[in-house]
């Protein structure tokens, strides 16, 4: 069996990385090991002039299904002018794709409160979508179904929720007691004009880290590590280290590298030896709860705080713009979490069991569009 995967697979960003994965993983779990995987790189496509041309559909169209890897797609840019997003598909093209089709678990990421760019042919995109022969639709359970029905005013039977398959990147969970030390900790600093509201928000979140890693060195005397999965994160890192004591700075503090897209599995085997994680990135969490690593979540847009609902996770949620001036709700909230670090991990590898369960609705549906065409 051969699958066709649309990813970022030459994103410098690990996220891509764990989003490629996990998807393989659950893919080989339905269908078995034996499956031939060819990867379409969807960020060659998204930087050229984010236009599918037909070698796309020739290589689609000899793959027994084509997948679509559950990457942030609907995101209100302009040059999108056939379909509305990045997937940029006119229903000519879709008429094109004959092989059967599948989103898995692809979500929504616009900040603005105004009219979404090319919204009619992202309209147009979903029902060319809806009324295709044999498509199913994954959407990410993090709010972006409902997102995408207030929007496009478009419902199916064919539009399912669909776990993170992030979460299924590193195939086995490591033990809660098994060599486990440090803290790692994601700053997001993508889109920083949108993700803070103001100066002073930014300010109060990079200061209730500062007091975090203090918290966390006056209980173990080990290295923080600072996991940036984008290039605009230094910024926020170069912020945090003037808060640091130097002593402290020089000696139990490292920055973990970005590495090339197909080294990234190694950024998240240094997260699979963490003995906690402080995440403000969806995939800094969704890994780090699949290896039921103790994980305190900061939270600065919408969709994190529907998917943590969704999972049953919320209460390891910090709300970013609730954080005050030298509040020191990160610290505490982080102690809390390791103390606990046993029946954290244990709650953990069962949500990354119901989540692998949720996936199962979507995946079965596949089983039978496949046996059917």
């Amino acid at each position: 069996m051969k699958i066709s995967l649309l990813a970022n697979s030459k994103s410098p960003n690990p996220g891509n990385w764990a989003l490629i994965a996990g998807t393989k993983a659950l893919i080989e779990e339905t269908f078995g090991a034996n499956v031939e995987f060819d990867i379409i790189s969807w960020d060659d496509i998204t930087f050229t002039d984010s236009l599918f041309r037909k070698d796309f559909f020739q290589r689609v169209n000899i793959s027994d299904l084509f997948w679509v890897v559950g990457a942030v797609t609907f995101n209100g840019r302009d040059e999108h002018v056939r379909g509305g997003c990045r997937l940029n598909l006119s229903g000519t093209d879709l008429a094109q794709i004959k092989t059967p089709m599948v989103l898995g678990g692809v979500s929504y990421r616009y900040w603005s409160d105004n009219i979404y760019p090319r919204k009619e042919e992202l309209t147009q995109l979903l029902n060319n979508l809806t009324s295709k022969d044999s498509c199913l639709i994954g959407l990410r359970n993090d709010g972006t179904k409902k997102w995408l029905a207030e929007l496009t005013s478009i419902e199916s039977q064919n539009i399912m929720e669909f776990p993170d398959p992030g979460m299924f990147a590193m195939r086995t969970p490591k033990g809660i007691n098994v060599g486990r030390s440090g803290l790692i900790f994601s700053l997001n600093n993508e889109d920083s004009d949108s993700r803070f509201s103001a100066a002073e928000e930014r300010e109060n979140l990079i200061q209730a880290m500062a007091l975090a890693c203090l918290s966390f060195w006056e209980n173990y005397d080990e290295y923080v590590s600072f996991a940036p999965h984008s290039f605009e994160d230094y910024e926020l890192f170069s912020e945090l280290i003037t808060l640091l004591p130097k002593r402290l700075l020089h000696q139990r503090v490292s920055v973990l590298p970005i590495p090339p897209a197909h080294e990234s599995k190694k950024f998240y085997e240094y997260y699979s030896n963490a003995r906690a994680v402080i995440a403000t990135r969806v995939h800094s969490m969704s890994p780090s709860i699949g290896m039921g690593i103790p994980t305190l979540i900061i939270s600065s847009q919408d969709r994190l705080i529907n998917y943590t609902n969704k999972i049953g996770i919320r209460r390891y949620v910090i709300e970013q713009s609730k954080i005050g001036k030298r509040d020191g709700v990160i610290a505490e909230e982080l102690i809390r979490v390791l103390n606990s670090c046993s029946s954290v991990y244990e709650e953990f590898t069962r949500v990354r069991q119901e989540q692998r369960d949720a996936a199962s609705l979507l995946l079965d549906r596949v089983k039978k569009m496949l046996h059917a065409t």
